[in-house]
Parts: C-alpha cells; structure tokens; sequence
C-alpha cells in the first residue's frame, strides 16, 4: 500500500519507480522466440484492427456503399461495447482453462471470419441490405474480439517479462503503425478522388490475411500452465466483481480513471466527421486520416512503451493530458479552418495528435493492469473493468443520440474535459506498481 505521503504527492512514487527500473541489472531488452513470436502477432493483430477501424475505413466504406446514416452511427459503439461488454460473462468460463492460449486463436479465428464477412459485404451488397450485413459482422468481430482482449494479457503475462511488457505493447503498436504508413500513403496519392466502396475492399482483405498470419504465429507461443478454478454462475461472477471493486481501492480507482479517460477514443469519430463535412467522402482525404493515424501510433509505441516499463501511471497521466488538449485545439480549429484551403491538413494533424496520445492511454492502462495482478486475478481484472467500460460506453451512446441537437463543440469540450480529469484523478490516487510488486523480471504461472 502506498504511505500517506505517496497519496500527497504521488510524483515521488514516480521517481522512486524510475530509480528501481534503471538500477535493475535485468532491464535489457532480451529477445527470445516467444517474445518474437508474441511481439510478431501481437503487430499483425493490431494491423488488422487498422485495416478494419470503424472510426475511418469501416465508416467510409458504408457510406460509399450508401448505408443510411443511423447505421454508421453504429459502428464504433457496437465494436467498442460488445468488445468489452461480453467478456464479464466469458471470464468464468476462461479461468477453468489451464491454458489461455487456444481461446485467443478461438478469437482470432472469429475476427477473421468476421472480416471475411464484412469484405463481403462491401463486394455483393450495397444500401441498407449492406450496411446491416457489415454491421452484422462487425458484431461477429466485436466477441471475437472480446475473446483475444481478455485472454492476450494473460498469455503476456505468463511469456513476457515485467519489465519488458510494455516495450513490447509499444513495439507491436509501432510496428502496426509503420504498415499502416503505406496504406495511408497509397490511399492518399494515388486513389485521391476514388469514392468508389470497392477500394476500400483492399484493406478488409489485407486485415484477413494479418489475422491468418497471427494464428499461425500465436499457435506456436510456449505458454506454461496456470491458476484455474471451477466455472462461476452469472450471479456468482456479479457478486465477484461487486466484492473486488468494494476491496480492492487500486483496482477501483483505476476503473474510474479509465472511465474518464474514454473521451480520448470518443473525441476521434467527430474529427473524421467534422471532416467528411467539409471535404466530401473521396479516398484521399480517407488515406490523410489513416496516414496521420498510422504515423501517431509509429512514434507513440516507442515512446510510449520504454515510458510504461518505468511508470505505467505516469503514461497514464501524460496521454490523458495530451487528449484533453488535443480537444481543446479541434475547437480552436474549428474557428480558424472553416472554409480554408488549409482545412485538408488540418483535420489529419489533429488526428495525429489524439491517436499519439490515445495510443498512450491504452499502452498505459494494459500495462498497468498487467502488472496489478497475477493469474487469475488479473483475469477478473481485466473482464470486470471492459466489461463495466462496455456499459459506460453504452450509456454515452444512448445519452448522445438523444442529444442528438448538442453542438459538436459540446461534446468535444465534454470530452476532453473528461480526459484532463482522468490525468487528475491518476496523479491522486493511483500508484507507481514498477516499484511496488516484486521484481522487474518476474513470470507469473
């Protein structure tokens, strides 16, 4: 437990973190075959999610296919919640497993069946048929999804060293980064006036062909045997999480900081909106989001990640900072760029910066609840907290379609503001857990 003079001034705990990280004879980054293999998946999953992100390439490709607009709507919280959402309800059927491992591959091959899906979608339908097909898959996704989200940290946990798990999250985000650059370039040069759906077919079958290469890669990770325990009823699993949250004080407050830290990925839909308004749907300006975006995440996970291995909590607080901000300049820019030539290159400059520092928030946050808890444990922390984020992000989602009339500077100010008090509330209550459990190169069974 941290002292009270922690509590008071908790940047103490930050440098008392980075002096134990630095003093460690183990912090060298050594590469082993399941660190490649787990880094090498871990990349190729994160493309796909890329390749197949609601927020920009889903969004325009119904609307090139003609999908009405309540549709589209859909997508982002119908991925964000049912990613989440399910997983309270998978948790206790997951920790009777001795083995994680083979209930990732079970979720990617589902992602993949469910991109497999969408790409259809996009080739044979268009209009409501299509959309609500796309949209139908993207569901298919979503559990897959759910399935990796929750059982990814566990297998990280019992391959990777601490001290090297969040280098390898921002590797992997990195990496991702770097193959979006191309994608992003290609669209934004050479398919600049393109506003057809069957360019944006490509993607969805290159994102199929990253989940094909992950579960080949992953299937041969060397995971040792684990905590198990007997399949808990729902009311049973309820009564669980209501018990953990009531004791566990770390654990509480972190879920609430992630819960004001969602406006990081809630600001980003109206930035691509905002621009679509302006611009019109063509590829180029498509190909602008998705290389800013691609570029944010190359330069975020090295950042991000070496920061994580040394103070999780201070990523946290730096990112969150760095969103709020960056939502409080769309508004500036809002003002200034109306109806100028400029508006082009604006828009993906901003986006930049928002997915550099959204990127944080989840680098932050996963290796932060990685190294909270340990087997079983970190299972329940990590079903319970989705699973509550999944129904928060529901709650936004109804309470913004009923203010369906509230200017789009509302919910941006709404929304950064609730990232800046994230950064208040992490910097008052959460500690720095690289110095506080055990050793920095320790492997949980």
């Amino acid at each position: 437990m941290a002292s009270k003079k922690d509590f008071l001034f908790p940047r103490s705990m930050d440098r008392t973190c980075k002096r134990h990280y630095m003093s460690d004879s183990s912090k060298r980054f050594e590469w082993s075959g399941n660190l490649v293999k787990q880094l090498t998946a871990m990349l190729l999953s994160k493309t796909a999610d890329q390749l197949a992100n609601p927020k920009t390439v889903l969004t325009w490709l119904m609307g090139a296919m003609g999908a009405p607009v309540f549709l589209i709507g859909w997508l982002v919280p119908v991925r964000e919640s049912l990613s989440m959402l399910p997983q309270f309800l998978m948790a206790g059927w997951i920790r009777s497993k001795v083995y994680r491992k083979p209930v990732w591959l079970l979720g990617a091959s589902v992602q993949g069946g469910g991109v497999l899906a969408m790409l259809l979608a996009g080739w044979k339908f268009t209009g409501a048929l299509g959309g609500g097909i796309l949209l139908l898959s993207l569901v298919v996704f979503s559990l897959g999804r759910a399935l990796c989200s929750i059982t990814g940290k566990d297998v990280l946990g019992k391959t990777i060293a601490k001290a090297q798990r969040g280098r390898v999250n921002g590797l992997a985000t990195s990496g991702s980064g770097v193959l979006m650059l191309f994608f992003g370039a290609a669209g934004f040069f050479f398919l600049r006036d393109d506003r057809s759906s069957g360019s944006l077919l490509l993607p969805l079958f290159m994102a199929f062909l990253c989940w094909g290469l992950a579960w080949f890669l992953y299937a041969s990770i060397e995971e040792k045997a684990g905590e198990t325990e007997s399949p808990r009823s729902g009311r049973h699993q309820l009564k669980h999480a209501v018990k953990l949250l009531s004791r566990d004080l770390n654990f509480r407050n972190f879920v609430i900081a992630r819960a004001l830290m969602t406006g990081s990925a809630l600001l980003a839909p109206y930035i691509v909106l905002y621009s679509q308004s302006v611009s019109g749907p063509q590829m180029g300006q498509l190909g602008g989001f998705v290389f800013a975006g691609a570029a944010a995440s190359m330069i975020s996970g090295w950042i991000w990640g070496g920061m994580a291995d040394i103070s999780s909590r201070r990523v946290l607080m730096l990112a969150s900072l760095l969103a709020g901000l960056s939502g409080l300049s769309l508004l500036l820019m809002i003002r200034m760029a109306h109806g100028s030539l400029m508006t082009m290159w604006l828009f993906p400059a901003c986006y930049m910066l928002l997915i550099f520092a959204h990127d944080g928030v989840r680098v932050g946050r996963k290796t932060f609840l990685i190294n909270l808890g340990s087997g079983n444990k970190r299972t329940d922390y990590v079903s319970i907290s989705n699973s509550i984020i999944g129904f928060f992000l529901i709650l936004i989602g109804v309470l913004v379609s009923t203010l369906h009339g509230i200017p789009v500077s509302w919910l941006v100010l709404i929304f950064g503001s609730m990232c800046l008090m994230g950064t208040l509330w992490v910097w008052m209550t959460l500690p720095c857990l690289e110095k506080l459990q055990g050793t920095a190169t320790s492997l949980e069974a």
